[in-house]
């Protein structure tokens, strides 16, 4: 099986100004939907919690799968 993971992380304009970014996992596959996954939104400055959540993100999807 495999699958693919994408991390994609954005802001809006009052985000950029606070020093906000929102996180989110998107996962797709050979005969598979793309699911999307929202990770959260964290200070930039916030970087352990930041991986903590986004290595449980990524755990996540694949779990899911297998």
């Amino acid at each position: 099986m495999e699958m693919i993971v994408n991390c994609v992380f954005r802001y809006h304009h009052n985000d950029e100004r606070f020093g906000y970014i929102d996180i989110d996992l998107t996962s797709s596959g050979l005969g598979r939907k793309s699911e999307y996954y929202y990770v959260g939104k964290f200070s930039i400055l916030d970087r352990d919690t930041m991986k903590e959540r986004i290595l449980m993100g990524i755990v996540d999807c694949v779990r899911e799968i297998v």
